[in-house]
C-alpha cells in the first residue's frame, strides 16, 4: 500500500481505502463520480507572472522538476493545485514611484 500511495502522489491520482467495505453505497458513489466525471491526461503547464513577481512553489499532488513548468499524467475537476507568488522589493519601489 504505500508505494501505491506514493505513485498515486506524483502522479496526480487518488487512492481510496475502504477497510472491511462498511459502507458499500460510498464506495459506489466514489467509483461512479470517478468513471463519471471530466479527466484530461498528459498535462503540463507553466504559470507566468509579472515583473518582479515569481512563482515561489507549487503545491498539490505532482511532480515538480523544478519551479518553471509542472507535470501531471492525469487531472480532473476535482483535483487543485495552489500556486505560491512571492514578489521582490523592486515591486514595493515601482509603486511608490508611479
Amino acid at each position: 500500500m504505500a508505494t501505491t500511495l506514493l505513485l498515486c502522489k506524483w502522479t496526480g491520482g487518488e487512492f481510496n481505502y475502504y477497510k472491511d467495505y462498511q459502507n458499500p453505497e460510498l464506495v459506489h458513489n466514489k467509483l461512479f463520480r470517478m468513471l463519471s466525471c471530466e479527466y484530461v491526461g498528459d498535462v503540463a503547464f507553466k504559470v507566468r507572472t509579472s515583473k518582479n513577481l515569481f512563482v515561489s512553489n507549487y503545491h498539490g499532488n505532482l511532480l515538480n522538476k523544478d519551479n518553471v513548468y509542472i507535470e501531471l499524467s492525469g487531472f480532473d475537476s476535482d483535483k487543485s493545485i495552489v500556486v505560491e507568488i512571492n514578489y521582490n522589493n523592486n515591486f514595493d519601489k515601482n509603486i511608490k514611484d508611479a
